[in-house]
């Protein structure tokens, strides 16, 4: 009994103890619990793998071991998740930052060598470099789209593409767009441009579509594409030569200034068309217009030299103008209109012939001049004298004869001769035998201006007479008939000497000085005081400008020179008030004296720069943003090309001339080739083209300034100037 009692208390005690225990471990476990709740809560998987870690470090009992253990697993697992997932949201942004995904791939396998998700780490990490060649095609593919027409940066980005995987999955791709961007390029360029011209050409502006067609031509790349804007080209070419066409064989127009704009259209389709399909109708109607506009031409000249003669000295200068500026159709008419201006204006010379006598005396002297009274006793003479008349009182008995001068009557038969065939515009043949032979009865002395008025009226009728030739340059009439350049109007062998290069530009200044002169007319007074026998007389007087002396300066060197153009006035008595003989002979030698006093002198200093130069010999000149030919240079392949001043050059061979470029480098650029070149211009609105070949030549460029002096007690105004800056005055071979 005992022993069961014992048993008993035995089993009892077992019982509490293994009650204690279980109860101590139970609490153990709950306290491993609330430590791991305690840890998530605090800082969630990796709290726990660290405390749970610590806690394992300590002797424990194998439940909560194998619980903490099981536990930490747990934790460990949940970390591996949460790494992987890191992975996976860096993956779902958008864009996807590959290198962010690759650093979190390499820090998950190093973290987790044994995780749950090492071989997708390794599978994701493997196909990256996969991931980073689509993604740098994407962003080359939505950089090349983003850049639309500006084909540079399209290039641009798949290069850059290509530079960072030059053998990538879409390299191919990449080079093939690349491959594709000149034939872009000529499509867009293709419809830009027909677009452009279409518009031009619907606007009228035929030659700027034409040119802007060529621009294009010349940048295609595709000989298809080339040929299909060439065949829009060519049908605008053509609309527009037809349209010239037609502009030049329209009926002629009725005036003037019509025939002369069809002649201009003539000439420039000629220019223009050398080769075109009415190039020949063309040129027939051309001669037709100028046969007519000669005629035309010629009429309004002879109208308008007709409606002169009221002031004999000013309009023979007008005169002498309008031929010049005037295409001379009928060279004998406006001859005989110019004879009956210088007609009526030397008749008051000659008339003085009228009056004049010899007086023979008994020493066999022989005196001329006119016979103011004569007695028994003795003779007044006015004697014609080199310098004037002079008064002479001569002894009738030292007197032979007194007869008229021989000269006199054949003025009077001249003038009851031809006089009125002059004034009624009839032929007058044989007046230039009359004239010299009136010439020739003339004394030497005393008669300058009588002699002076025969050659002036022969020069007019027979210009080219070898005797008459510096008559007429200083009348300025030297090839105003025979088509000759004029030449500088002074009559000088120095002026006109081919050795004096000076003078090859002095026929431009003799117009100017001419205009200057003129335009100082209306500053002279219109009367003038004299005093005659002690009484003064108030005389109305009308000014007329005389030819010019040019005379050659002191020259400084051999390319500096001076012309002064020495213009004289003279006054003339108008026929207001009848004046008794002497008195007006008086008045009219003291009018004289003061035209001699008064005048103009017109300067001008050229200098010239000799060089050898390499071109087509045309300068050019910047003018409203255009570049325009400035001079052509004669003789050379510009002139002989048909190259004008104010032309507008648009090519160069294959270079188009740009608002960049400067009048330098065109020159520069249409000097270099060694053989020919085709220049494109405009004249006129029109398109030619012009083959030339540049050369070596020998050019002297003229700069000239001027100045005024005047020399007169009368004039009104400033007395002169000081010189005129440096101009460009010509070019010359």
């Amino acid at each position: 009994m005992w022993a069961l009692a014992a048993v008993l208390v035995v089993a009892i005690g077992l019982t509490v103890g293994i009650v204690v225990v279980e109860k101590e471990r139970r609490a153990q476990h709950d306290s491993l619990h609330e430590q791991i709740k305690a840890a998530r809560e605090e800082g969630g998987a990796p709290a726990v793998v660290l405390n749970l870690t610590e806690y394992l470090q300590e002797e424990r009992i194998g439940r909560c071991v194998e619980t903490a253990e099981a536990a930490l697993a747990d934790a460990y697992a949940e970390i591996d998740d949460l790494d992987m997932a890191v992975v996976e949201e860096l993956e779902r942004a958008e864009p996807v930052d590959l290198d962010a995904v690759e650093a979190a791939l390499l820090a998950y396998l190093e973290k987790h060598p044994e995780g749950n998700h090492r071989r997708d780490a390794e599978r994701r990490l493997r196909a990256l470099p996969l991931e980073h060649d689509r993604q740098a095609f994407g962003l080359a593919s939505a950089a090349a789209r983003d850049a639309g027409d500006d084909l540079k940066a399209v290039e641009a980005a798949w290069r850059q593409y290509l530079d960072a995987y030059p053998d990538g999955i879409h390299s191919e791709a990449a080079r093939a767009a690349i491959a594709d961007l000149p034939d872009r390029a000529d499509r867009r360029l293709f419809a830009s441009t027909v677009a452009e011209g279409r518009r031009l050409a619907d606007q009228g502006r035929l030659t700027d579509a034409i040119l802007h067609l060529e621009r294009g031509m010349s940048m295609l790349r595709t000989a298809a594409r080339r040929n299909e804007l060439a065949a829009i080209h060519e049908s605008l070419e053509k609309d527009l030569e037809r349209s010239d066409a037609a502009r030049c064989l329209v009926e002629p127009a009725a005036d003037e200034a019509g025939i002369a704009r069809q002649v201009a259209h003539c000439d420039l389709y000629l220019t223009c068309y050398p080769d075109g399909p009415s190039a020949s109708e063309v040129a027939r109607r051309l001669e037709e217009l100028r046969s007519l506009r000669g005629r035309t031409a010629s009429r309004e000249l002879l109208r308008q030299l007709r409606s002169l003669g009221s002031q004999p000295a000013r309009d023979f200068a007008v005169a002498r103008r309008l031929v010049a500026d005037s295409h001379v159709g009928d060279p004998e008419a406006v001859k005989l209109e110019l004879v009956r201006l210088l007609w009526i204006k030397e008749q008051a010379v000659l008339a003085g012939l009228e009056d004049c006598q010899e007086v023979l005396l008994e020493d066999e002297r022989v005196l001329t001049g006119v016979v103011t009274n004569e007695s028994g006793s003795a003779v007044s003479l006015l004697e014609r004298t080199e310098s004037g008349a002079k008064p002479t009182l001569l002894v009738r008995k030292n007197v032979r004869s007194i007869a008229p001068l021989l000269a006199s009557t054949e003025w009077a038969r001249i003038r009851d001769a031809w006089g009125p065939r002059i004034v009624e515009r009839r032929p007058v043949g044989g007046l230039v035998a009359a004239l010299r032979g009136l010439e020739r009865l003339l004394p030497e002395k005393g008669f300058a201006d009588e002699r002076g008025a025969c050659m002036s009226l022969i020069a007019v009728v027979d210009p080219d007479a070898p005797d008459a030739q510096s008559v007429a340059r200083r009348l300025g009439l030297h090839g105003l008939f025979n088509g000759k350049e004029s030449e500088d109007g002074s009559g000088s062998a120095q002026a006109s000497s081919v050795q004096d290069p000076l003078a090859d530009v002095t026929a431009s200044f003799r117009t100017e000085a001419v205009r200057e002169a003129e335009s100082r007319l209306d500053r002279l007074p219109d009367s003038h005081e004299l005093t005659i026998f002690g009484t003064p007389l108030n005389v109305m007087v009308e000014w007329f400008v005389l030819d010019p002396k040019v005379q050659r300066g002191p020259a400084r060197g051999a390319s500096v020179g001076l012309w002064k153009f020495v213009f004289p006035y003279k006054a003339a008595r108008r026929a207001v008030v009848q004046l008794p003989d002497s008195v007006r002979e008086r008045v009219d030698s003291q009018l004289r004296s003061l035209g001699q006093s008064v005048g103009l002198v017109v300067e001008f200093e050229v200098r010239v720069n000799a060089s050898t130069e390499r071109g087509i010999g045309a300068a050019f000149v910047r003018r409203d943003g255009r570049i325009v030919v400035q001079s052509v240079i004669p003789g050379t392949p510009a002139e002989s090309a048909g190259i004008r001043p104010d032309d507008q050059i648009v090519r160069i061979g294959e270079r188009w001339v740009t608002a960049k470029d400067s009048p330098e480098s065109v020159a520069a650029a249409s000097a270099v080739a060694t053989q020919g070149i085709e220049l494109s211009l405009i004249r006129d609105g029109r398109r030619y083209r012009a083959n030339v070949v540049p050369t070596e030549y020998r050019v002297r460029r003229y700069e000239v300034r001027d100045r005024i002096v005047q020399r007169s007690s009368v004039w009104s105004g400033p007395g002169g100037r000081d010189w005129s800056p440096w101009r460009f005055a010509a070019a010359a071979r």
